[in-house]
């Protein structure tokens, strides 16, 4: 109740929500003066061993995260009084991100770039740390309110309650997550749990971001068909799937990406958050065109780039004459299709913001490096499809057509 003592020194303000696990308070810590978020674990489950122990694990594992955009865990303790397991972490005035685009729609280009930037870094430290979150879905991403001059918002991934330290020997547990948003190795007792968890649900937010929907036809259908779909149906490219769903126009590399990240075999995918990300920040740059005189606004983690080379032989620069010449019409493609995404994300409704930090662009061959790489593991044929960029607007049924 308002006004409870916890753990000695925070003082219950109002209520905040309930999960599965505990009840989240706002409150009052004595003595420091500050205003913090305290959560309590519900009574009932007290005396289950194992969530006394994901209960701490929530703690522990936030507080041995080195980025700001990861919650910070103030103390953790057991109250006396009623034997109850507590955890205080900072608190910030903001919303989750499923509820910043329930309420003001899909982001725009710059809004979008800064989201994945800080998502993508908080995510990537996770995993320098050897924690794999298991359940990053669009509610525990908290966007919260800007606390420095130079950036709109702060990005904080939430809930590590059954993030996973990762053990060598251990080779899987019972399936944990939320099912629209897991990859299908977490469902299994035989495969370990890598980094590469997390970059299938990070693969499926971005989709989610620039679609506005989420990837699965059946995401809120039955279980028995979301997991059909998840692990049995073919998984169509991204500008195929945004075409069903009468969204578009795509930028042609983000599909040979998205095929890189949400792919069932894990050897596949990019192997952690970093990696995902060096990918994808040069796609987007395309996408959204934004400035190039501004440096990024805080250091990324060691080791984190933004704009490294995505194969040797970019890097380099000694592809075959050929391959340059496809190259170059690749990248007028990509320059054309990046110029009609920006055109179409810009007419969206941007969240209200203060002025927005630029970053920096990189050479376009960097972007489309890994079009020309990452190719299907499973499938024949090429990895991007081209489809109209305007969907049908008849309500017959379209033409058969060769893509």
């Amino acid at each position: 109740e308002s006004g409870d003592l916890v753990g000695g020194d925070f003082e219950i303000v109002r209520p905040l929500s309930q999960g599965g696990m505990g009840a989240v308070y706002v409150a009052h810590q004595r003595s420091t003066d500050a205003t913090r978020v305290v959560k309590v674990m519900l009574p009932a489950l007290v005396k289950s061993p194992e969530l006394r122990e994901r209960f701490e694990r929530e703690a522990r594992a936030s507080g041995r995260i080195g980025s700001e955009h990861v919650v910070k865990m103030i103390a953790y303790g057991v109250d006396a009084a009623r034997g109850l397991p507590w955890l205080a972490m900072e608190y910030l005035p903001g919303a989750t991100l499923e509820e910043r685009v329930v309420e003001g729609g899909r982001p725009s280009p710059e809004l979008l770039y800064e989201i994945l930037r800080q998502l993508f870094h908080g995510v990537a430290a996770a995993h320098a740390a050897g924690i794999v979150h298991r359940d990053l879905k669009p509610n525990n991403v908290y966007v919260a309110d800007a606390q420095r001059a130079d950036v709109p918002f702060t990005v904080k991934v939430l809930d590590f309650g059954i993030a996973k330290v990762l053990d060598p020997n251990q080779q899987g547990t019972r399936a944990m997550g939320t099912r629209a948003w897991m990859a299908p190795e977490q469902e299994r007792v035989d495969i370990p749990i890598s980094p590469a968890a997390d970059v299938w649900a990070l693969g499926l937010v971005v989709y989610w971001l620039l679609a506005g929907r989420p990837f699965w036809r059946n995401a809120a259908g039955t279980e028995s068909m979301l997991s059909y779909e998840m692990h049995f149906a073919p998984i169509p490219p991204a500008s195929l799937r945004s075409h069903e769903l009468g969204v578009g126009p795509w930028h042609a590399s983000f599909d040979a990406w998205f095929e890189h990240a949400v792919t069932r075999d894990p050897s596949a995918r990019f192997r952690d958050a970093r990696a995902a990300w060096e990918a994808l920040a040069p796609i987007l740059r395309e996408v959204t065109q934004p400035s190039p005189s501004a440096p990024l606004p805080y250091q990324p983690v060691a080791g984190m780039t933004t704009a490294a080379p995505l194969s040797q032989a970019t890097a380099a620069g000694s592809a075959p004459e050929a391959n340059r010449s496809r190259a170059g019409l690749f990248a007028g493609a990509v320059v054309l299709g990046g110029a009609l995404v920006g055109a179409a994300l810009l007419a969206a409704r941007a969240w209200p913001s203060s002025d927005e930090p630029s970053v920096p662009n990189v050479p376009l061959p960097a972007a489309t490096a890994l079009a020309a790489s990452a190719t299907p593991s499973a499938s024949p044929g090429p990895s991007v499809v081209a489809v109209p960029l305007t969907p049908p607007r008849s309500a017959a049924k379209p033409a058969r057509s060769t893509p």
